[in-house]
């Protein structure tokens, strides 16, 4: 993946955004949305709860879960969590 930083500058407290190109001149603003469902995912939280961090529908958000399970070839949030997370062993 290519990212880029505002001005052209590589700068880490600067946010990045994916500029892959596409015909679909929304795609890039797609993926930050799925990637932003993504990381709410991972912390834990329901459809409900990302749509009212998020500011956008439930519908909306269920879509972007249903591109993310796609896209890591699982049917649930446990899967995703197993696929993504890693695994540690009590000590």
């Amino acid at each position: 993946m290519v990212s880029v930083a505002m001005h052209g500058a590589i700068d880490p407290s600067v946010e990045t955004r994916d500029v892959r190109p596409s015909k679909n001149k929304l795609a890039p603003i797609l993926r930050l949305a799925v990637q932003k469902v993504f990381e709410c995912l991972t912390r834990g939280m329901t459809e409900k709860e990302i749509a009212e961090e998020l500011h956008r529908s439930i519908h909306t958000i269920h879509n972007h879960v249903k591109t993310i399970y796609q896209e890591y070839g699982v049917k649930s949030k446990v899967e995703l969590l197993f696929k993504v997370l890693p695994i540690t062993k009590p000590e």
